[in-house]
């Protein structure tokens, strides 16, 4: 049922600290994602497009950008990153719960980092989405271009279609078909005799990240046909098997059913219509929860790239200014009830990013090399944001606004050759601009662009939104209850910050939760574009601006660690005036990755100089303040190999390149070769290089006391954790001997596991020692998708390969690698307890998993040396896949193939097996077990079984029939299950549940005498009583303080009466209570409420609380009345009543009064219950989920007063006498 991701969080140590809110507890399905995904450069800056050397202009919003950096960064000391988190709300729904927070990732900021609506490096977890790595083409392709050669075959297509046909064989990495390969591009030249187009060989990357703290990514898979809607693999450091399930829209050529697209109501033209794209994705989990992404336009994140003017003939038009959906927000979660939580998005102004590179310093033959030109890199996206998270019981809503921020500069001319902004006459003239136009005529980034140009002078405007404030709303009461207010800095010349966080409420003026942030030298930070970085995007030594004339070949600056900390989070204050201080330093490593092209390996090597500075910034330590005066509490970090002793740095740089991509036999020409400088370049080497930048083996976390941990990670310095070189390597007119560039195969899944844990004391003495063993199997680099890199090096001017219709393209490499998508899970944790004196302690714990990725066996060893097994069962097990006969069988089988829960344990085992007797080994016995059953009719467990025994019981065979035999479903079809199981407890009955809650249980029983009944109120959400030892059919309870009409009906709980009747803003408890109309006669026949739900004959008790009572009230029994006499008064008016009786018919009340002017009673609190039972019942705040009262019968009432901000103040008796009083003593409270 638990996956290791879940349950055994030690494996990942991380530096993670929480500001808790008052009242609101940390959830375990907030986002809490495992280390070790990728990290790569400049977001928003995607490398070339390997095939014709243009720049990839799909780029992201800087929401979706600081989400992927958190997917990216393994948030733990593998990479040295620190993670703030900030819980807001547990959004509450029937069965289901969401969690929603702030996030803060502290690994260093980039040049051009963008900061997202929650401020520069936040991220808010609640918005979960699917963003898209495009390699190649979009895997969805399909081009639509009205020209003559692009017609069947002859179409670029995505690897959706062509993977099967192109991969899906034995010589995918053999020389002769890669060349083949390499040379599938453009072939304008000669239409006539050319096979095929653009055939995608390299799937995308769809990286998600899922509530219940799975991560990870996906790959088509080359294997699948195109329409099969199941192709996917998933990578994931999660043992759990996900299911991954698509729709697609596509158009073939010349059809008009193109998807519709606003994409927002500010800039004029008509709705934007693509021809092909992914719309919705499902993931499915073992639990059988369903998260849909996408599936509604306004979930859909559109990008595109900006180009100069085109060729209209040009070919490429249609790959390079495509729309592309390159993120796809989390629309819908769906559990296996039936049950959603909803999300609603909203689109808003176009956003722009831009990014300069120089491209294109090439040498060719002996010439000099070539000026590089100054390329501007923009993309646009027309960005969704999060509006509203609703559940059936309450809604989040956010608020947001136009971002007040630093900015890119005009572009100015700076003796560059701006070649792809436009006519060289007017190459410093960013409106020169403009997008070309294609089959969607999409008029918005045009019109933009124009609007940049009559106002904004060269530069492009800023339109990105800011999230002001989270609004809490309750649906069931209809009100508003409290709300967070975000504020974030507002000015021009600094990067946008998170500064200030606070909690207001709609009753009262006070405020809670006021935590403020302070940053290390925000000011200082560079303007975006600066060229003063390094090949990740951090600032470095150097000029911010390219020298006159570009600088032939201009250097990407070498690491230093003089700015890593800078923009960084300092110091949070929290409520009670504490102060938390993060102190960072620099990235330190003493090893690094070095591929070998020659021998097609890839080492680690030691630095010659030692320790040298890496990039971006780690955590050195964690400090906590107190108020109040008390000592300093800190953590503090070390990052070196052996501590205390060691003075050499763990880390390891996961990263090689080449700075001038380099090849002989240009052209078919053995004696001409060609050389290429880019900045952009570098991109093809930091994204290969996953896992992390700067990965430590070794960090020790060390307390105030001197007493310290140390943890150790796998690594690449173990050979079997490093990645593999291409698994082949093919070209067209390049020599094979001269190419110094290389593509690898990631094997980062093996890489961030811990490995060791060893405690220590402040004197140095070893305490414990954890050691995990993974599962390591050889065959599982056989689990992956293949991929084919293609690359194709530009030359000079108009220099053409025989055959070619453009310049320098006659140049291709192809390298095929591997995405690898194997499990290799914890199997083995070995645990020691060392001891001054007396004998060290060794524990060993076991793991086995079922198909699924469930934790199916634990084994470990008693004192005596027994193996203690836990084996369990899950639906999803072979024995219970077989056809039904009976409701047992039924209920369990449905659960996999109805609901798609594959984890729910039908049966827990626990075994003792005592270690071999002359090598021969003993059989287990049983000591106990537990069997779960499910009802027919829904996902919700109905009888739970226990057996125990003390002597054991050994595994029982056809010879043996009084062994213990595990459940299964018989060949019959009917469930079978050992006959010594003990019926424990039992859902008697359930709700019939209506079309806004689900059933809910109302009977339950239990073997050791904890009988009891429940009753729901407020449309089924909340237990309004619960009374032992009784049926539903056998008692009457109602509150009031629901809606009781249609289908709300059943929540009368027994009674019958008006619902016109019940009265707000008047009550005992809750909210509501019944008004009682005076009649002249107090008559049986005159009852306002009644109830069929006795037992004639049998001794009852009612009892209920009247105000403004001006007459009699009467007990309607059967056929008679009899007065109510008063037992006691409590607050406000309010009288208690009580009677005790023998049905002999109906049962109701009666009022009767005699007075000129009748005046209505009120009536709350009415129970009707045996004499032998006892019932309980509540009153909620639903819309903080807070009880207000609980009466536990015979009068005693307690009642709970809570302030705006929902924190409990007084508890007072049903007199109104204060019985206990709670203060708080908060900032600005």
């Amino acid at each position: 049922m638990d996956s290791l991701s879940s349950n055994y969080h030690f494996m990942y140590k991380k530096i993670l600290f929480f500001l808790c809110f008052s009242q609101l507890a940390w959830a375990s399905f907030s986002q809490n994602l495992p280390p070790g995904a990728a990290s790569y450069a400049n977001e928003g800056n995607e490398p070339l497009e390997f095939r014709t050397g243009m720049p990839n202009t799909k780029g992201s919003s800087p929401n979706v950008s600081a989400f992927r950096r958190i997917e990216d960064a393994g948030v733990d000391m593998f990479n040295g990153i620190s993670t703030l988190k900030l819980p807001l709300y547990r959004l509450s729904g029937e069965q289901m719960q969401f969690d929603v927070g702030l996030s803060y990732y502290g690994g260093g900021v980039r040049m051009n980092e963008i900061a997202g609506w929650t401020g520069l490096s936040w991220t808010l977890d609640g918005e979960y989405q699917i963003s898209r790595i495009v390699n190649d083409l979009p895997d969805e392709w399909y081009n639509t271009a009205s020209s003559s050669y692009m017609s069947g075959a002859y179409r670029d297509k995505g690897y959706l279609y062509t993977a099967k046909q192109q991969l899906d064989h034995n010589n995918w990495t053999s020389p002769g078909f890669l060349g083949l390969e390499s040379f599938d591009i453009h072939l304008l030249s000669n239409v006539a005799t050319m096979d095929k187009f653009i055939f995608d060989s390299e799937p995308d990357e769809f990286r998600f990240a899922l509530p219940n703290g799975v991560s990870g990514s996906f790959y088509r898979d080359h294997r699948a046909n195109p329409n099969d809607l199941n192709g996917w693999k998933v990578k994931s450091k999660s043992n759990l098997v996900l299911e991954i399930t698509h729709e697609l829209h596509v158009v073939e050529y010349n059809t008009n059913n193109l998807y519709e697209i606003e994409l927002d109501k500010w800039s004029g033209g008509s709705t934007c219509k693509i021809p092909t794209l992914f719309t919705k994705f499902i993931i499915g989990t073992p639990d059988g929860y369903r998260y849909v992404f996408g599936g509604v336009e306004t979930a859909l994140e559109v990008s595109r790239g900006i180009l100069k003017f085109p060729n209209p003939s040009d070919p490429k038009i249609k790959t390079e200014a495509q729309y592309t959906v390159n993120s796809w927000k989390l629309s819908k979660i769906i559990a296996p009830s039936g049950e959603e939580v909803n999300f609603a998005y909203s689109r808003d102004k176009i956003q722009f990013q831009r990014s300069k590179e120089l491209i294109n310093a090439v040498k060719q033959g002996t010439n000099q090399w070539s000026t590089p030109s100054l390329e501007v890199n923009a993309s646009i996206t027309y960005p969704v944001y999060l509006s509203v998270i609703e559940t059936k019981k309450q809604k989040l809503i956010f608020k947001r606004s136009q971002a007040i921020e630093k900015w890119y500069l005009a572009l100015v001319d700076s003796g560059c050759n701006m070649s792809t902004l436009g006519p060289s006459a007017n190459n410093n003239n960013f409106s020169f601009l403009v997008l070309r136009d294609d089959q969607q005529h999409c008029q918005y980034a045009y019109n933009y662009l124009w609007d940049s140009q009559n106002n904004f002078e060269g530069n492009l405007p800023n339109y990105n939104q800011q999230l002001d404030s989270v609004i809490l709303f309750d649906k069931l009461s209809n009100q508003y209850v409290d709300g967070f207010k975000l504020v974030q800095r507002a000015n021009p010349n600094h990067r946008r910050t998170l500064d200030r966080i606070f909690k207001f409420n709609f009753t009262d003026s006070k405020i809670q939760d006021n935590y403020e942030f302070t940053y290390n030298n925000i000011e200082g930070l560079p303007n975006l574009e600066a060229w003063n970085r390094d090949y990740w995007g951090f600032e470095q030594d150097g000029n911010a601006e390219p020298v006159t004339g570009c600088g032939i070949l201009y250097e990407l600056r070498s690491t230093t660690g003089n700015f890593a900390i800078k923009g960084l989070l300092n110091t949070i204050k929290n409520p009670l005036g504490g102060i938390t201080e993060i102190q960072y330093e620099a990235n330190v490593y003493s090893k690094q990755i070095k591929v070998n092209t020659t021998n097609g390996s890839v080492n680690v090597a030691n630095n010659v100089n030692g320790n040298a500075v890496g990039p971006g910034a780690r955590v050195k330590k964690i400090i906590q303040k107190d108020y109040l005066g008390a000592p300093d509490t800190y953590k503090e970090y070390f990052y070196t190999s052996n501590y205390p002793v060691g003075t050499n740095s763990s880390g390891l740089l996961n990263f090689d390149n080449i700075a001038i991509d380099a090849i002989t036999g240009n052209c078919g020409n053995s004696s001409s070769t060609l050389a290429n400088y880019s900045t952009l370049n570098q991109n093809q080497f930091t994204k290969q290089f996953k896992g992390g930048i700067i990965n430590y083996s070794e960090v020790t976390e060390r307390n105030a006391d001197g007493s310290y941990t140390v943890f150790n990670y796998t690594n690449a310095e173990n050979p079997e954790y490093r990645d593999e070189f291409a698994a082949g390597y093919g070209s067209y007119n390049v020599l094979n001997s001269s190419n110094l560039n290389f593509r690898l195969s990631s094997k980062d899944l093996d890489r961030g596991k811990m490995k060791t844990i060893r405690q220590y004391s402040s004197n140095n003495r070893l305490v414990k020692k954890t050691e995990n063993i993974y599962q390591d199997d050889p065959l599982r680099v056989s689990d992956y998708i293949k991929s084919i890199s293609i690359l194709t090096l530009g030359s000079i001017s108009s220099y053409y390969c025989l055959g070619q219709a453009e310049p320098g393209l006659g140049n291709h490499r192809a390298w095929a690698y591997k995405n690898y998508t194997y499990k290799n899970p914890l199997i083995k944790s070995i645990q020691t307890d060392y001891f001054e004196s007396g004998p060290d302690i060794v524990s060993e714990t076991e793991y086995g998993y079922d198909p699924y990725g469930n934790i199916a066996s634990t084994k470990s060893k008693d004192s005596d040396g027994n193996t203690i097994v836990k084996t369990t069962k899950y639906n999803s097990h072979p024995d219970y896949d077989m056809v039904t006969s009976n409701n047992t069988a039924s209920g369990i089988r449905k659960l996999k193939y109805q609901y798609g829960i594959k984890n729910f344990p039908v049966e827990t085992m626990f075994s003792s097996q005592k270690p071999p007797v002359s090598g021969v080994d003993q059989p287990p016995y049983y000591l106990s077990a537990q069997l779960n059953t499910v009802n027919i009719n829904r996902p919700m467990p109905e009888k739970k079984y226990l057996l125990r025994a003390a002597n054991g019981l050994i595994e029982g065979t056809p010879s043996n029939t009084n062994g213990f035999f595990s459940s299964k479903i018989s060949t019959s079809g009917t469930f079978q299950m050992d006959s010594r199981y003990v019926l424990e407890e039992e859902i008697i009955d359930f709700t019939t549940g209506n079309a806004l809650a689900l059933p809910k249980p109302v009977s339950v029983t239990n073997r050791q005498g904890g009988n009891y009944t429940l009753t729901w109120d407020h449309s089924g959400f909340y237990a309004s009583s619960k009374t032992a030892n009784v049926t539903v059919a056998e008692i009457a309870y109602s509150g009031f303080d629901g809606t009781y009409s249609g289908n709300n009906a059943v929540f009368k709980n027994g009674w019958n009466f008006n619902e016109a009747n019940v009265q707000t803003g008047i009550s005992f408890t809750g909210q509501r209570s019944l008004q009682a109309v005076p009649v002249s006669s107090g008559t049986a026949a005159n009852a306002f409420i009644t109830t069929g739900n006795v037992i004639i004959g049998k001794p009852y008790k009612i009892s209920f609380w009247a105000r403004s009572v001006i007459g009699n009230l009467y007990l309607a029994n059967g056929t008679s009345a009899t007065v109510l006499s008063l037992k006691k008064t409590g607050k406000d008016g309010w009288q208690y009543y009580e009677a005790e009786f023998i049905p002999n018919g109906t049962v109701g009340l009666v009022y009767a009064s005699s007075g000129i002017i009748p005046i209505n009673a009120q009536i709350d609190e009415l129970m009707l219950l045996p004499m032998n039972a006892q019932m309980e019942s509540y009153s909620y705040n639903t819309g903080t989920g807070n009880i207000t009262s609980v009466n536990t019968g015979n009068g005693n009432v307690l009642l709970y007063e809570y302030d705006g901000l929902g924190r409990l103040l007084t508890v007072r008796d049903d007199a109104g006498n204060i019985l206990k009083n709670h203060s708080y003593k908060l900032q600005n409270n």
